[in-house]
């Protein structure tokens, strides 16, 4: 039971930094090739088609933050019920952690959804050659230009949230059996741990 009870509570404050990573991300997400675009984008002359893939970003952003918050907010409640150092757990712990891993494993997928979709748009839909091509000083893009490390991150930190969503999971089925040893052992009148 120690060692499960150690767990738990190192993979509570594991997701609670995950989620503060996905907001992170989400505050970084107009960055780097993003930026650029926002840059370029015009709109009383969007020479780049930069204005979709602008206007799309934007959207995805506020998206990607406000689940991110809400994520934040299911693994406070899992605090608030103490999910991290229950020895045995109550109803509100099995909702507490079914529904944060539940909503992660959507999260991420919605998040790796938005993400391919915004990159799709990003590489498909901006006149690059146009950009890089025309008479315009590129200096001050010089850093960023078509840039997509932000996509792939995103990529990183939502597997990173599914992988989490699963070690809630194998915790949780962890706890259940441990739980039921326990009981088994204390109707047959043993007061030894289990496990």
């Amino acid at each position: 039971m120690k060692t499960q009870m150690r767990f738990q509570k190192t993979l509570c404050l594991l997701t609670l930094i995950m989620s503060a990573i996905t907001i992170v991300y989400a505050f970084g997400f107009i960055t780097g090739g993003m930026a650029t675009v926002g840059d370029i984008f015009d709109y009383r002359n969007d020479y780049f088609n930069a204005a979709n893939v602008y206007n799309f970003g934007q959207q995805v952003n506020d998206i990607i933050l406000i689940l991110g918050i809400v994520f934040l907010c299911l693994v406070a409640l899992m605090y608030i019920f103490a999910c991290q150092k229950r020895r045995n757990y109550y109803i509100t712990n099995y909702i507490a952690i079914g529904v944060s891993a539940l909503y992660m494993v959507v999260f991420a997928v919605v998040g790796i959804i938005l993400v391919v979709q915004t990159q799709v748009m990003f590489i498909s839909e901006v006149d690059w050659e146009t950009f890089y091509g025309g008479n315009i000083s590129l200096d001050r893009f010089a850093h960023t230009g078509d840039s997509q490390v932000m996509f792939y991150i995103g990529y990183v930190v939502y597997f990173l949230v599914i992988l989490n969503a699963l070690a809630l999971g194998y915790n949780l089925l962890w706890k259940i059996k441990l739980m039921k040893g326990e009981k088994a052992l204390l109707e047959a009148g043993l007061q030894k741990e289990v496990a």
